[in-house]
Order: C-alpha cells, then sequence, then structure tokens
C-alpha cells in the first residue's frame, strides 16, 4: 500500500478500508535520524529502511537531492522559484512537459519536520485517495451463490446480490482492474538549514557525529564533538589528524580506553601530551605510551620504575631500543 504524500490518510488497494495516519504515525514513519543521515549523505544516494512498528510494517527510501520530473527524470526543478508555483498547485517539467504538484508545506508536514517550507511531486490526492483510473466498460460478474448478474462499480470489495441477497467478496484480480493498484512514487520534501541547524541536525544523529569526528577538518566542530557522552566520537576525534593540540589535550585525561588508545597510537602525538598521558591512572594506557617515540627520555626513566610490572617492561624495552 504505497504512500506517495504527506497525507492524513490512505485507501488499502486490497480492501477498500480507508487507513487513518496521524501525525504521530508520520513521526515515528520519518525520525529525525533520517534527516540528519539525508543531509550527511551525498547528493542522490539512497538509503532503505525496514521498519517494524505499532502502526504495521513498513519500508521506507530516502536521500538528499534536488526534485526533479520522475516521468522523464530530467534536469532538476529550480528550488528557488518553486515558491511561485505554489497558488498554481502545479509545475511543468521543462523537459517532458509533465505536471508535477507543487504545495506549501501545512501543519503536518512541519510537525515531520519544522524545517520544511514545502513538498514537491506527491502523487497523492488530497484527502489521502490516490487518483483512480474509472471505467468505461461495465464488469460483468456473476453471483456466487445464484449466478444472477451482479451491479460491480468498485466502491466496495463486498456486493450483495440483489436476487438472493447473498453477500460476494470480489476477487483479486477482478478487484486490481476495477482499482488499479498505485507504484510506490518519490516525491520531495524542501528544507531550509541555516548553518547552525544544519550542523544540529546532522549531530542529533550520533553514525553522523562519528562520521563527522573522523573526517571533520573545522578545529571549532572537533572540539565540540569531543565533547560527546558516545565513546566512539570521541575516539574518532582523538584520531583524526586535524584534530587541534589543545583538544588532545584534554582528551588525555578521558577514561575512555578506547579514546586512549586511539591518542597513543598517534604517531604525531606532541610529547607534552605523550608525558600527560604517562601520568594516567590507567596502567595500559601508561604501558602503550612508554613504547611511544615521542614520549620524553626523563618520563620513560620515570616509567621503567612503574608500580606495574607490565607498563616497566614496556618502558625497559623502549629504552633499549633508545640506546641501540
Amino acid at each position: 500500500m504505497p504512500i506517495n504524500g504527506f497525507v492524513e490518510s490512505v485507501r488499502c488497494y486490497h480492501c477498500g478500508e480507508i487507513n487513518q495516519l496521524g501525525v504521530e504515525f508520520w513521526q515515528h514513519a520519518i525520525e529525525r535520524d533520517n534527516f540528519a543521515e539525508a543531509l550527511a549523505g551525498a547528493e542522490g544516494e539512497a538509503t532503505d529502511a525496514n521498519v517494524m512498528s505499532r502502526y504495521g510494517n513498513y519500508q521506507l527510501a530516502y536521500g538528499k537531492r534536488a526534485p526533479r520530473c520522475q516521468a522523464c527524470k530530467g534536469p532538476d526543478l529550480d528550488v528557488n522559484t518553486l515558491a511561485g508555483f505554489v497558488e498554481a498547485g502545479r509545475c511543468f517539467c521543462p523537459a517532458c512537459g509533465h505536471q508535477i504538484r507543487v504545495r506549501n508545506a501545512d501543519a503536518l508536514v512541519r510537525a515531520i519536520n519544522d524545517r520544511a517550507v514545502g513538498v514537491v511531486h506527491e502523487t497523492a490526492a488530497l484527502g489521502g485517495e490516490h487518483p483512480m483510473e474509472a471505467r468505461t466498460q461495465p464488469v460483468l460478474f456473476q453471483c456466487m451463490g445464484c449466478g444472477g448478474g451482479l451491479t460491480v462499480d468498485g466502491s466496495s470489495r463486498a456486493v450483495s446480490c440483489q436476487f438472493c441477497n447473498q453477500s460476494n467478496y470480489l476477487p483479486d484480480g477482478l478487484w486490481r482492474q476495477l482499482n488499479p493498484v498505485p507504484k510506490p512514487a518519490v516525491f520531495f520534501l524542501i528544507c531550509h538549514y541555516d548553518e547552525a541547524s544544519a550542523q544540529a541536525l546532522r549531530w542529533s544523529s550520533e553514525e553522523t557525529r562519528a562520521a563527522d569526528a573522523a573526517t571533520s577538518q573545522d578545529p571549532n566542530a572537533l572540539a565540540q564533538l569531543a565533547k560527546y557522552d558516545e565513546e566512539d566520537v570521541r575516539k574518532a576525534v582523538a584520531a583524526n589528524p586535524a584534530t587541534p593540540p589543545q583538544v588532545l589535550w584534554d582528551l588525555a585525561t578521558d577514561d575512555g580506553d578506547e579514546v586512549l588508545e586511539a591518542l597513543c597510537a598517534r604517531a604525531d602525538l606532541p610529547w607534552q601530551i605523550c608525558d600527560r598521558l604517562s601520568a594516567h591512572t590507567d596502567d595500559q594506557t601508561r604501558q602503550r605510551i612508554a613504547r611511544h617515540p615521542n614520549l620524553p627520555y626523563p618520563t620513560l626513566k620515570q616509567l621503567a620504575k612503574d608500580d606495574d610490572s607490565d607498563v616497566q617492561a614496556a618502558a625497559q624495552a623502549q629504552l633499549r631500543v633508545r640506546r641501540g
């Protein structure tokens, strides 16, 4: 049962029942993390999700790209000019002339994403119904009880015989002929973000935070990411070559083993931070930093007398290496 637009109800094309879709359904179906992942993804990259919930099982495909005609997959539409077509409710594909629905974001859409401003290319009609293909020829069907002719118009799947009053349930083939099943279609939600709101959205997802922590070149962003609770995010900051020394200095007192391991593994770790790590309360961290080539020689000699035997052994081995 495809839902090809932000609608409050949709008709099941198997049984004809109208399914009500409230704000809670939509907020659960499309979560903040989905927008964060789309914003962080490459242009045109799609993500598929299979979701099981109290609202049923559904599939969701989402990504980031400019709206375009889905009939010819033609050129991208100019988002800045689409607002001028809202009053008419439609624009036309510049390549093939296909009509494309355009509207402003309503209360339902803004409840899904408060940065939403417009919706493009929905194929679900207003009121939640998909357009139905009207039949111009009558459909012949006999009552399963008495064989009498039935009047079948596709408005209901259960049809009562006017002769014997028996209820007839229309078979799948006939029902689909009367009510063609629409195919899932791509539609677009236009959202406007300033720099601050875009960053807040990206970092609302732990996966995106970790990805930015590993790849960001922005010192201020890395300093902020280093303060997050998730150890995998701080670990990525610790390993990022662009992380400023001051941030590394602060991470040297971290209590996350993976964060400390990432620091000790950096070949470019400044000697001052190596020195600070040598005083860490964690024995394994002192053992790791004892092997670091940037650790000052006096500090290395101190670690060779450490209370922990493994730290002593690592430091003494490094002393032998340095002495040749």
